[in-house]
């Protein structure tokens, strides 16, 4: 039997006068073999994560105070993307905003549901191509920070395998890292490093 969606309520996770980024609480009934069964989920906009090369063939990273892990570690920039926007268009608006760099090309690698039991947000990861600096003015709390893909492998690598007991944030960079090296072998460049 094929499960069918039966009906969908959201509600608002807090008072709208509250900044949630969008938080709220989706309830879903769904006909199933066994009967009608109810999911909970929580619902977010959707969200891009941006891989940069610069024109010199720095990673761009940025690192910033993240409150579900409670401190800062470095990772790649993101963007919750606005009501009608592209993948593509929150992917410049964010690089930009958060770290001062416009990209040359930008190319939709993936789209990932963030949490396929408890959520339908979605993570489209994004590279962008022959990244230049061109705004000084960025997000406050936002350092950026340029490093080379051996370098930038290496510390993503010192971050998730230090310590498994310790909860890491992250996950988004460390998925689109994957894809955009496998994207350099598909678009024909070299591996920036080899393993």
């Amino acid at each position: 039997m094929t499960k069918k969606l039966l009906s969908r309520e959201e509600a608002p996770f807090a008072p709208l006068s509250e900044k949630t980024f969008g938080l709220s609480i989706v309830k879903e009934v769904w006909e199933t073999e066994e009967g009608e069964k109810t999911y909970w989920k929580y619902s977010l906009p959707n969200t891009v994560q941006i891989f940069g090369v610069t024109t010199k063939g720095q990673i761009i990273a940025i690192s910033e105070f993240q409150p579900g892990v409670g401190t800062e570690y470095i990772h790649l920039p993101g963007e919750t993307m606005e009501q009608g926007e592209t993948p593509i268009e929150a992917a410049i608006r964010g690089l930009l905003e958060e770290t001062g760099y416009k990209a040359d090309s930008t190319k939709l690698l993936s789209s990932i549901l963030e949490n396929s039991g408890r959520s339908d947000r979605l993570v489209y990861i994004v590279l962008a191509l022959n990244c230049e600096k061109i705004e000084r003015e960025t997000e406050k709390g936002i350092k950026t920070v340029l490093l080379s893909p051996n370098e930038f492998w290496t510390r993503l690598m010192q971050y998730f395998a230090t310590n498994p007991d310790y909860k890491h944030g992250g996950g988004n960079t460390l998925k689109a890292t994957v894809l955009a090296f496998n994207a350099f072998n598909q678009l024909g460049f070299r591996l920036p490093f080899s393993f």
